[in-house]
């Protein structure tokens, strides 16, 4: 019997931020990583309710959730306004098909397979969907393309499913079950063992986890050689939240198929989850020493790695991981736009982007059995200690990744007296230029060293730039170019480049040596006092409008980037060149890609515009800091972002009541959400507050 629309829920009931009222306050953000995901979809939704891209995205986290009917809203109404992916349509067709719209399910399962017969997800919904007697019908948001579904090369069956015999409430695995039962006949129990293990993947890629399980397990009980079925026992078992089991199923696919790359991730995560990062961390190493392509070794990397503490390798890796594989992009950009201290751990939950992270689901038999053969090779060889099989780079980083998270060697070099030492920096040509002094810093483009030029006999600061900027190529082009026009800014506020050495694989960045320290280190021991808060503001100004004047634009202004010297002199850091970089690590098929750290940008640079009154933004909040110890916005994540777009600041002079009259009038101009009604350039910034420094010195 049909029903009625699906009303859509108030955002408070989806367990979002609920809606402020005039004047009101920060969005709740509810507890736990969902909540936060959560509250940052229906923030930005709020804000731009004709984003339909942001509506389908936040269909699709509520898909990955479980919580269909919320999912199918958002996603009708992002397909209806043509937003019509690959992946809004199957988390579309997903939500109908748990919603009990079986027909509507396999209609849009049809309209993804018309344009893409080898859709895993679609192919598994159109399979489970066809043949089932729909026990609702829900509001189609399909249009036309229902119709083409339906027309030349369309499969069998046309756009809606056939009304079957079998009972409607039938799960996804019994359903699997039902139609395999006629056909497994007088099989071998080998070849029912590997359909079950394949009933069982089509289930997991459904979301149906326990069928997923009932299924492995049943493959097990038939075969308990079957090292891929318990790797896709362990895969749900995760899912469920039973990682203790998860993690002994794995290890048992590990003993059947030693090195499994899938069996490896699959136990590298359920680890994580019960906080045994190291062993985690070793998973993850020992696929990536042997396929250091591989997207979900990567992923695992991180989330151990953020577990450990290690927030910079964190980033890395999810780097690494969203360049092999786009799905793990959104988590990315997710861990760029957190606040420095926040916890990486809230981002590897079980919410949009766990369903991409576990072990990959094979789309074609035996796919599993050569990559056991592949990854047992390579185990051996680690384990005989000629690691020197893959490149040398590779070697140290995984070393070095290692030590630095467990304070001692990597696996494979405990196990391995015989593996060669990593090699230290200072080995390559470029080194001879230069002499090594001591490595003095771990940025968001690289390692930073002191160094000396030999030839001229000066200190300089070096930075050897991450892997991510060196392996592609026109990333590597790109920054270079940027790194170069960079390189022609003179200014006594701004630190010299003085040169930029590509030295096989490697990218060198020479930099003037400046002694000091950072602005964000001076402001651990508290605020400024105006008139130093106002010198500071100056220099790092003229600075800034020298680099506008030249067409560059900082985009990442921060206390971090600012130096102090013992002489009292400000100089500003990295022009242009970390967001280069950072464009660099995040750019895939979209355009405006947002970078940069979020407390500091500008609103219209969060949403993918920059322009030179973003670093005026940043100054501003910069100068806040400054005077009060403390950032302007509060909240994370979308409620920061909805205060900067209403304005809603604390006065500073709320929290310093010494400071001059005046201050929060032009802190508010050179904060404003709209970029034209800011100061239109830093020493103008600069000059209103330096008057009210000269009025109250009068």
């Amino acid at each position: 019997m049909p029903v009625p629309p699906v009303t859509p829920v108030a955002n408070s009931e989806a367990g979002g931020a609920g809606t402020a009222g005039p004047g009101g306050g920060v969005p709740d953000i509810p507890a736990g990583p969902i909540g936060f995901l959560n509250a940052v979809g229906n923030a930005v939704v709020q804000q731009q309710p004709n984003n339909y891209g942001a509506r389908a995205q936040r269909g699709i986290d509520y898909a990955n959730q479980g919580q269909y009917q919320l999912a199918f809203n958002d996603l009708g109404a992002a397909i209806a306004a043509g937003v019509k992916t690959p992946d809004a349509l199957d988390a579309y067709g997903a939500s109908a098909y748990h919603l009990g719209d079986y027909a509507l399910a396999a209609s849009v399962a049809q309209s993804v397979l018309t344009n893409n017969p080898n859709d895993q997800s679609a192919l598994a919904l159109y399979h489970f969907a066809k043949d089932r007697a729909p026990a609702v019908s829900l509001p189609s948001a399909l249009g036309e393309l229902a119709a083409s579904s339906s027309g030349p090369g369309a499969l069998p069956g046309g756009g809606a499913a056939a009304q079957g015999a079998r009972p409607s409430g039938m799960s996804a695995g019994e359903v699997a079950q039902y139609t395999r039962q006629a056909q497994a006949g007088g099989s071998d129990a080998v070849a029912r063992s590997a359909q079950s293990a394949r009933d069982a993947a089509n289930a997991m890629r459904m979301n149906d986890f326990q069928s997923a399980y009932d299924l492995a397990t049943k493959a097990v009980q038939l075969n308990p050689s079957n090292a891929q079925a318990l790797n896709y026992r362990a895969i749900a078992l995760s899912r469920m939240g039973r990682n203790a089991e998860a993690a002994q199923d794995a290890s048992a696919a590990l003993a059947l198929a030693p090195g499994s790359a899938a069996a490896l991730q699959t136990r590298s995560q359920a680890l994580s989850k019960l906080g045994r990062y190291r062993e985690a961390l070793a998973d993850a190493e020992a696929t990536l020493a042997v396929d250091h392509n591989n997207a979900f070794a990567w992923r695992n990397e991180a989330f151990a790695l953020a577990g450990l503490g290690d927030r910079a390798g964190a980033i890395t890796a999810l780097r690494r991981a969203a360049a092999a594989d786009p799905r793990f992009q959104s988590q990315l950009e997710r861990a760029l736009q957190l606040p420095q201290d926040a916890d990486l751990k809230m981002l590897f939950d079980d919410g949009p982007a766990a369903a991409a992270s576990s072990a990959p689901v094979p789309s074609r038999p035996g796919r599993f059995l050569r990559l056991f053969a592949l990854t047992a090779i390579g185990g051996l060889l680690i384990a005989l200690g000629t690691l020197h099989v893959v490149s040398s780079t590779w070697r140290d980083a995984v070393r070095a990744t290692m030590r630095r998270v467990t304070g001692g060697g990597s696996p494979v070099s405990a196990g391995a007296p015989g593996a060669p030492a990593a090699a230290l920096p200072g080995s390559g040509a470029f080194w001879t230029q230069y002499q090594l002094v001591k490595e003095i810093g771990l940025g968001g483009m690289g390692v930073v060293y002191e160094a000396v030029d030999r030839s001229l006999e000066r200190r300089v600061a070096v930075k050897r730039m991450r892997d991510e900027i060196r392996f592609d190529p026109r990333d590597r082009a790109r920054f270079v170019n940027e790194a170069r026009l960079v390189a022609q800014l003179h200014h006594p506020n701004i630190v010299d480049i003085y040169a930029i050495v590509e030295d096989g694989p490697d990218v060198y960045l020479v930099f003037e040596y400046v002694a000091g320290r950072t602005l964000h280190d001076a402001l651990k021991e508290g605020a400024m006092d105006f008139a130093s808060a106002a010198r500071v503001l100056r220099e790092a100004a003229s600075a800034v409008d020298h680099a506008h004047g030249r067409g560059v634009i900082h985009r990442d202004l921060k206390p971090s980037n600012v130096m102090l010297t013992p002489e009292g002199r400000v100089k500003v850091m990295d022009f242009g060149i970390a967001r280069q970089a950072k464009d660099a690590l995040t750019r895939r098929s979209m355009t405006n890609t947002i970078a940069g750290t979020p407390p500091y940008m500008a609103p219209e640079q969060e949403q993918g515009t920059v322009r030179r009154e973003a670093d005026v933004y940043a100054l501003g909040v910069c100068l806040y800091e400054m005077l009060c110890g403390q950032l302007p916005f509060g909240g994370m994540g979308g409620a920061m972002l909805l205060n900067k777009l209403n304005g809603r600041l604390t006065p500073v002079r709320s929290r310093v009541p010494s400071l001059p009259d005046g201050i929060d009038q032009v802190l508010a101009r050179a904060l404003a959400p709209d970029p034209d009604k800011r100061f239109h350039t830093a020493a103008e910034f600069a000059d209103a507050v330096w008057a009210l420094s000269a009025a109250r010195a009068a």
